[in-house]
């Protein structure tokens, strides 16, 4: 058996239906893909009152805690299997992840959907995550994976390729399809005739053009390209690129994304594109670490 594309992930399992998603994408990594898998479950207990004993705190504490270790070890061999490991961490739940991922180190983080509530919250912790990402992130919308078709969207540079290069090493492994995505988005011209101007505020004609040498650029660069053996399709799309992104997906899609770099804010990590669409993904996303 070939080597694992991601040999080991961290997945976070907050308890509740983005715990869920997580494990579901967990147990098909490590089905499909040979991953070994740590679950990582962090209870962010409320501070004491004033009134506590630090004894009576600190048996409360361990017992959450054992309980916790002993439903999450039924809950892990049930949903992912046997090989899988877990834990479970007092704290805040970005955190414990985070440190995960670096101990280990992790080559893959599995999140949920992004969730708001209660105190014990997995999903809440989706945006740090991706803004003080350790590696690669897989973010799992829905609790069934079947993924059918890998989506790559490319913008010539080189999170793209990168991106584009993942994308044709899990295409082959999990023998799908691979589609790449272009979008070629109008802006930045102001009509001074409005009544010649197409929806984007310029003249037709300008618009044509610009898509024009936007599809040739794409059609050369993907006839180009050294696709070996790989079953692969092209999509010109002309239109706001995040938009047509999340149009494009499929909830049986994986759609696999570059990102910015490291700078500890999710957005500015991300990307505009490829923040946007998760905050609307249908079907999980890959989002790479650079």
């Amino acid at each position: 058996m070939s080597p694992s594309i991601f040999p080991q992930a961290v997945v976070g399992d907050d308890g509740r239906i983005g715990g869920d998603c997580a494990l579901a994408a967990a147990a098909f990594l490590h089905q499909r893909l040979g991953t070994k898998t740590h679950v990582v479950h962090s209870i962010d207990l409320p501070m004491a009152h004033s009134g506590s004993h630090p004894e009576e705190v600190a048996t409360m504490r361990a017992e959450v805690a054992g309980r916790a270790e002993t439903w999450l070890t039924d809950r892990v061999k049930s949903k992912v299997g046997d090989g899988a490991t877990c834990q479970v961490k007092l704290g805040r739940p970005s955190e414990a992840l985070l440190r995960a991922a670096r101990s280990l180190p992790a080559d893959l983080m599995v999140v949920g959907p992004h969730e708001k509530s209660g105190f014990i919250d997995f999903g809440g912790t989706q945006r740090s995550v991706f803004g003080n990402q350790v590696a690669h992130v897989w973010s799992q919308p829905k609790p069934d994976v079947s993924v059918q078709r890998i989506l790559v969207p490319f913008a010539f540079d080189e999170k793209s390729e990168a991106a584009i290069a993942m994308g044709l090493r899990l295409a082959g492994a999990l023998s799908v399809p691979l589609i790449v995505i272009h979008c070629s988005e109008a802006i930045g011209f102001v009509d001074p005739m409005p009544a010649y101007a197409g929806d984007a505020g310029m003249p037709v004609y300008v618009i044509d053009a610009i898509h024009d040498a936007a599809k040739k650029r794409f059609e050369s660069w993907f006839e180009s390209y050294a696709w070996g053996d790989a079953d692969v399709e092209s999509r010109f799309i002309m239109g706001s690129p995040s938009l047509a992104i999340i149009e494009e997906q499929r909830p049986s899609d994986l759609m696999v994304m570059g990102t910015n770099g490291h700078t500890g804010v999710a957005a500015a990590f991300l990307g505009g594109v490829t923040y946007s669409v998760l905050k609307e993904h249908k079907g999980p996303i890959l989002a790479m670490i650079q």
